[in-house]
């Protein structure tokens, strides 16, 4: 198992998932969408997957289900359809990173997980390999969809609060305005993270993951969690990381 494999240690031991993890996929777009609506409301529309916590299910439909194309009978057809759309596999690596996650130990159901780590981590795991049988030699390279993204947000409109904000809050994954520059911003402060403070960014995760069911934190009682481990110059931290992910652009 990837995750496992990249995050198990003496520090920090996961375990095997203790129930069987379920996954529903639909036939197509439409059946799919009827269901997700009565969960996601009008956010349905604009997801090809999500990872429901209350129910523990990853939900889905056939990605290679495309109107007026023949359908998928073989691996060789499978393959053919996802090296056309990459997308739609770091769809599938998404939600099934979370749905793991949540049940190795990585994070907590129902607790206060601030959504730029998990969706930081989802996002991290999002680089298929579709040169390769196990798909999973590309984790941890640069994520190519997050950095346009993350690229065009700092340089034309990322407010100087915007690392405090996506700390201290989930408000901005709400906001349909915001959301796609959100996700960038995740995946990047993780990446970041992850590759120049990995010592701490475990110890963090540990600290969330530690965290009790459904005790919600105030957005100065996470901004304190997060000092407690990476330090409590704020400004200092987002300088370095603006500084590192400008490398990563050229």
């Amino acid at each position: 198992m990837v995750l496992h494999n990249y995050w198990d240690d003496k520090a920090h031991p996961l375990h095997e998932p203790e129930v069987p993890l379920i996954a529903v996929i639909f036939k197509d777009r439409a059946n799919f969408e009827q269901y997700a609506s009565q969960i996601l409301g009008d956010g349905a529309a604009a997801t090809h997957g999500f990872y429901s916590i209350q129910s523990n299910r990853m939900v889905l439909y056939d990605l290679t289900a495309a109107p007026n194309e023949r359908p998928a009978y073989t691996d060789a057809d499978i393959l053919f359809k996802l090296r056309k759309s990459p997308f739609n596999v770091a769809t599938v690596i998404h939600e099934c990173t979370h749905q793991i996650a949540f049940n190795v130990g990585l994070h907590t159901r129902f607790a206060d997980n601030p959504l730029w780590l998990t969706e930081g981590m989802a996002t991290f795991f999002e680089t298929p390999d579709l040169k390769s049988k196990t798909g999973w030699r590309t984790v941890g390279k640069p994520n190519p969809w997050r950095l346009r993204q993350f690229q065009d947000y700092a340089r034309s409109r990322r407010p100087a609060d915007s690392l405090q904000t996506l700390i201290s809050s989930d408000q901005r994954f709400q906001d349909a305005e915001t959301i796609l520059d959100t996700y960038a911003e995740a995946w990047a402060f993780s990446y970041f993270l992850i590759k120049t403070k990995r010592r701490q960014y475990e110890e963090y995760l540990r600290l969330i993951a530690a965290r009790q069911p459904l005790i919600w934190s105030t957005p100065a009682e996470r901004i304190k969690d997060f000092q407690s481990v990476f330090g409590e110059d704020l400004n200092q931290l987002d300088q370095q990381f603006i500084r590192y992910m400008r490398q990563i652009s050229r």
